[in-house]
């Protein structure tokens, strides 16, 4: 089931990002950085992400329990930025979870919160060396349009996906 998330759901939040960043990216980010992570610093970030007006999360879970999120806004982007256009600024999945289908629900809910504020097309950023990540999207509909930038954290380098008809300068 997918939902919008809630209060309460800010620490699960934060403890799925974490697994799934330790799971995903080891191997791509420094073993430090992974390491380092701490959902229970995250938390109060995401606390203040699921009570702002400004984006949405969406949560799966499975048996009543949360096991995935994504979080959905306007583009950031300044060459995309358009009332048509959304961005998924992040989305994991507790890594015991991967492969049930939780990332299809997710974007499939994001995508009906999307056509309900009439953004039709949408982009997502991933890191380059994430092979699963970018064939997932891409079996989804998505696209890279051939924007790159540094990972904030890490550095490592990022590709721009869209679905729809986002180019540059819209």
């Amino acid at each position: 089931m997918t939902r919008v998330a809630e209060a309460g759901d800010a620490l699960a939040i934060a403890t799925i990002q974490v697994a799934a960043w330790r799971t995903a990216y080891r191997g791509l980010m420094p073993d430090a950085l992974l390491d380092g992570l701490d959902a229970e610093a995250k938390a109060p970030a995401w606390q203040r992400t699921i009570d702002s007006p400004d984006s949405r999360i969406l949560v799966v879970e499975r048996a009543s329990v949360v096991v995935g999120f994504l979080l959905a806004s306007g583009a950031r982007d300044a060459d995309v930025a358009a009332p048509d256009v959304g961005e998924i600024c992040a989305m994991y999945v507790s890594p015991q979870h991967w492969r049930e289908g939780c990332g299809r629900d997710l974007l499939d809910g994001a995508m009906k919160f999307f056509a309900g504020t009439r953004r039709t097309r949408i982009i997502l950023w991933v890191l380059e060396g994430n092979a699963p990540a970018r064939r997932f999207y891409e079996a989804q509909g998505f696209a890279p349009d051939g924007e790159r930038k540094a990972h904030p954290a890490s550095g490592l380098s990022e590709m721009r996906y869209c679905s729809g008809a986002v180019n540059k300068g819209v």
